[in-house]
């Protein structure tokens, strides 16, 4: 009876931290759909509160219409704030910054006038 109480104790601390790793580690997905009238060149995230970008698009421009899926960011509840920076083909570059991608992970870019704006989903 003592060695299936230790043996039930050790599956349930088992269980525990795979939650746990699974909760700290788990990875996102951003969906970025390209409404404006320019290719999409780059895109950067960031966690939010850090000096630098990580390049995370393929080598192929994401033109005006189409849509692009950002894979594998490591976004959790305690890592739930993101820098977003995107470059266009004409050479202008956006930033948004502090955005919840713990409870947001669709942006659609649009172009009004000179300026690109962004909604939400």
């Amino acid at each position: 009876m003592k060695s299936f109480k230790v043996i039930s104790m050790f599956v349930l601390t088992l269980l525990i931290i795979c939650m746990t790793i699974n909760t700290v580690f788990a990875r996102g997905e951003l969906t970025i759909h390209n409404q404006t009238r320019y290719a999409i060149s780059k895109i950067y995230v960031a966690p939010y509160g850090r000096n630098y970008y990580s390049h995370r698009q393929n080598s192929n421009q994401i033109p005006s219409g189409k849509g692009y899926i950002l894979g594998n960011i490591p976004i959790s509840s305690s890592n739930k704030y993101w820098n977003i920076k995107i470059v266009f083909s004409n050479g202008k570059s956006y930033e948004w910054k502090k955005e919840n991608l713990y409870s947001r992970n669709e942006m659609t870019l649009y172009s009004k006038g000179s300026r690109i704006s962004v909604e939400w989903d």
